[in-house]
């Protein structure tokens, strides 16, 4: 008898011990949410956006990371510009840089987060170069928010030649392919719109109203 009982104690110190070791790996503090990501978060939840596009995300990053070079007291960074005809929307700029001066755009910045990035910066470069081809020609063009179409911007805004910049996720290879880096990788950057999305829907972060969504069928 005190053989058996000497066993039961052993199996159930074995999986007790099984338990807790299950326990410790699967811990909040295992799979904690990096300092970085809860920081961007902070920031972010109180700005409405339609997080549900996974691009949207990168951009509003990006726009963060360029406030540290361009600080906001000199200039305005926005993010989700259309430009086009009067009847027709031609592409859109993810990320501008408005000197507060004279409200000229200097820099713009396509924002590409994928996984496959030789193939983010071939199209991050159609759709700079398409721009370019674009302002060069004397058809009229129209340019506003992507979000607010109240929002208008003007041709004279963009007639300076602003800097044309390619930005990508945090990633070994993206220095090598793209000019800046939003200092996130692609896990933390879906991590983070998942937090952004969860206190959206559970009303505890503001959204953008569904007639302000943005449309975007056409871009990429």
């Amino acid at each position: 008898m005190k053989t058996l009982a000497s066993s039961r104690v052993l199996y159930r110190g074995a999986f007790l011990f099984y338990f807790l070791t299950l326990l410790i790996s699967y811990s909040p503090q295992s799979q904690a949410t990096s300092q970085k990501v809860i920081d961007l978060f902070n920031i972010l939840k109180g700005h409405p956006q339609n997080y549900e596009v996974f691009g949207t995300v990168c951009e509003e990053v990006a726009r963060l990371r360029l406030y540290k070079e361009f600080p906001s007291s000199l200039y305005h960074i926005t993010t989700g510009i259309e430009y086009g005809t009067p009847t027709r929307v031609i592409g859109e700029l993810d990320v501008i840089i408005f000197r507060k001066s004279d409200k000229e755009a200097i820099l713009i910045g396509e924002v590409k987060c994928w996984k496959n990035l030789k193939s983010a910066r071939k199209k991050a470069n159609i759709q700079l170069t398409r721009f370019i081809n674009t302002i060069k020609k004397n058809t009229p063009l129209l340019f506003r928010d992507a979000t607010y179409k109240n929002h208008i911007f003007y041709r004279e805004q963009f007639d300076e030649h602003p800097d044309l910049i390619a930005v990508s996720q945090s990633d070994p290879g993206a220095p090598q392919l793209f000019d800046l880096t939003i200092g996130i990788d692609l896990a933390e950057a879906t991590e983070l719109r998942s937090l952004l999305l969860t206190c959206q829907q559970r009303g505890k972060c503001p959204t953008l109203n569904p007639a302000l969504r943005r449309a975007r069928s056409f871009r990429d």
